[in-house]
């Protein structure tokens, strides 16, 4: 497989990246002087040889010195992870917790952190029990200080870093992925053979830099590819949705990523007024993964938006973990959008998250660990990639696992004709007399924008033979429960539901959007709630 960070010895001349911060002008770099500031960072690491590789945790928001410091440790044998920035996962005490889970897996002999989060960052360091690393500041300028690298203290290491990917934290807290070069290069690999990608492509992302899907999908990907990258933070995508659009078009932004709830952003958003001047025919990959995909989300968007240009088969559905570095399956560009609908009591209708990627396999497994061979039988999604990671730093992952090169994903789906639908995480579900009931099957019954929003939930638990569902919403939502009463009252007539208003901020999401159930359950159920 092509080296992922070969592009170093020959950038392109042409290409790079266009990056923004909230409130801050666009700045560009080209990938020849993004080269040079990556050989600064890699040359300041100090040449005595080390035994084991030393970690550097770099609190991430788009910038030169980000870019820079992300290659040049690589480079250099330095284990590297890209994490969150203060304000980005809710409040004050909720990030120091996600920092404090970071610093004790990951073990930073460094934290690089950009001035205007660093009192922030400091407050989480100095209340830290475990070692505590120097906190150093990103230079404006993208180069390294090497007396902050030999002061932490950096040595190199023998062979390339490896990735660290904290997990989104769907089934509890975030996990520490720890992703070998080769993975990376696997995954990007299979991702640029999957889309088609060539360096006529651009690709214009909000996602966060500190998420698998922004990380791999976009950043790195294209600038392995050496495609031009247009990156801007999250907060101005929900600021400005108009303005990420008006990216697309005239040759522009052919490729881009985001979970469900970004399409739900940019319907709810996007005005008459501002359609009007949109043109999306040169959009030819809008990747959509993180989370079950509703059908009915994917047909209002290709109403809305199809007029404006936006082919159909520019959608492309996917499915993939932190853990396989990222993606497993997708739907590849220009292929129609498909649906299956399960047969049996309460059943619903499941996207596509298409093929595998080259020199990926993936199978179904039943609870006894045996393969599922019939056709749409539903089981664990076990899958086996040349990109798995190596393992986990610190607490191992609760519901997904790695056994070898194999990845028990923790998640339920079936295949159909060589595809996969994904149902849901089997964390989230109960299983009552031989039936499953999956939380984001009953969230589909409701067929309400606010979970679509993330500003509404289902949980749920088990009493003997008895299922409990707990409905959590925003309060200030106007949501009726009266299609959850009437499905449960035909499929799951033992079921006791409840329905719980809390404040906006209760409604607790992961790093890519995902609602965090089991947290919110033991908060606000009976039995575990407050």
């Amino acid at each position: 497989m092509d080296d992922w960070m070969d592009w170093l010895a020959k950038p392109s001349s042409g290409a790079g990246i266009t990056y923004s911060a909230l409130g801050t002008p666009a700045r560009r770099i080209g990938y020849e002087e993004l080269a040079e500031l990556a050989d600064r960072w890699g040359g300041a690491v100090p040449w005595q040889q080390a035994e084991t590789r030393d970690s550097v945790l770099i609190i991430a928001t788009p910038c030169a010195a980000l870019f820079a410091a992300l290659f040049g440790l690589l480079s250099a044998g330095t284990d590297v992870c890209l994490i969150a920035p203060p304000g980005a996962l809710g409040d004050k005490d909720t990030y120091a917790v996600h920092l404090r889970t970071a610093l004790g897996a990951v073990r930073p002999s460094l934290v690089l952190c950009p001035e205007r989060f660093a009192a922030a960052v400091k407050e989480v360091l100095d209340g830290f029990a475990g070692p505590v690393p120097v906190l150093a500041p990103l230079p404006e300028d993208g180069s390294p200080d090497p007396g902050v690298l030999r002061s932490a203290p950096l040595a190199r290491a023998a062979g390339r870093g490896d990735l660290l990917q904290l997990t989104s934290g769907s089934s509890g807290a975030a996990r520490c992925v720890q992703l070998a070069p080769e993975a990376v290069g696997a995954n990007i690999s299979g991702i640029a053979r999957w889309l088609g990608t060539t360096t006529a492509d651009e690709t214009v992302s909000w996602l966060p830099l500190y998420h698998d899907m922004g990380l791999i999908g976009t950043f790195l990907t294209a600038i392995s590819e050496q495609m031009d990258l247009r990156v801007m933070e999250p907060a101005e995508f929900v600021r400005d949705p108009g303005g990420y659009l008006s990216l697309f078009g005239g040759g522009a932004g052919s490729i881009t990523a985001m979970p469900p709830f970004g399409l739900e952003l940019l319907l709810r958003r996007i005005d008459d007024r501002v359609l009007a001047g949109l043109d999306m025919s040169g959009l030819r990959s809008l990747i959509i993964g993180a989370e079950r995909i509703p059908p009915t989300l994917l047909d209002r968007f290709c109403d809305r938006f199809g007029p404006r240009g936006l082919d159909p088969g520019a959608l492309c559905p996917a499915y993939g973990m932190a853990e396989a570095t990222l993606a497993v399956t997708g739907s590849a560009p220009g292929e129609p959008l498909r649906t299956v609908t399960l047969d049996g009591p309460g059943a619903a209708e499941y996207v596509s998250c298409g093929r595998p990627l080259p020199g990926v396999d993936v199978r179904i497994v039943d609870p006894g660990g045996r393969e599922v061979t019939g056709h749409r039988q539903p089981g664990e999604i076990v899958v086996t990639s040349p990109a798995t990671a190596r393992g986990y730093r610190g607490t191992p992952g609760r519901s997904a696992r790695l056994v070898g090169r194999e990845l028990w994903t923790g998640d339920a789906g079936f295949l159909a004709d060589g595809e996969l639908f994904v149902i849901g995480r089997i964390g989230d579900a109960v299983k009552v007399r031989g039936t499953w009931l999956f939380a984001e099957d009953l969230e589909a019954r409701m067929d309400h924008p606010a979970f679509r929003q993330g500003r509404a939930a289902v949980l749920l638990g088990q009493e003997g033979d008895r299922i409990r569902v707990l409905l959590v919403h925003d309060r200030r939502v106007d949501l009726d429960p009266g299609p959850l009463v009437r499905h449960l009252a035909g499929q799951q007539p033992d079921a006791v539901l409840s329905v719980v208003g809390v404040a906006a901020r209760e409604i607790l999401k992961t790093s890519s959007g995902k609602p965090r159930r089991r947290e919110m359950w033991l908060k606000f159920s009976p039995e575990g709630g407050e």
